[in-house]
């Protein structure tokens, strides 16, 4: 699979959880809060140790991806932390369910996450950052 096609494949699961608008990209600003994003890291290509005769070798790739989910504070930050703590919940609900990201890759794992409150702006807000490794056999 392509980079191209492992991140609309992540998109289809953001897309998932209702009331939150998903961005491919980092904008800068947003139209309105809860948002998410998702940002290509980085990629890691290791070679299989064996080789079936007659056959080509195979590599497993290794896309990390950092999520940020976006959080206004409003003027209640109780509310908004269980606002966080519930789509928290719901983007590691949905990611479990589709391990596969619909058979594109082997696997698919939420493997950190961070919580950051950012107050010195005008609109402050919380960001909780997810570290996403994408495993796929090439």
């Amino acid at each position: 699979m392509s980079l191209v096609t492992v991140k609309t494949a992540i998109m289809n699961v953001l897309n998932a959880v209702p009331d939150v608008t998903a961005f491919s990209y980092e904008p800068k600003s947003f139209p309105s809060l809860p948002a998410v994003t998702v940002n290509f890291v980085s990629f890691e290509q290791t070679r299989h140790s064996f080789q079936t005769m007659g056959q080509p070798m195979k590599y497993d790739i290794t896309y990390t991806f950092e999520l940020r989910l976006y959080v206004s504070m409003g003027t209640d930050a109780k509310t908004a932390t269980e606002t966080m703590d519930s789509l928290i919940d719901k983007y590691l609900a949905e990611f479990r369910k589709d391990l596969g990201l619909a058979g594109t890759v082997r696997d698919a794992d939420i493997t950190r996450g961070e919580l950051t409150a950012v107050t010195d702006v005008q609109s402050p807000y919380y960001l909780n950052t997810f570290t996403l490794q994408i495993t796929e056999e090439v």
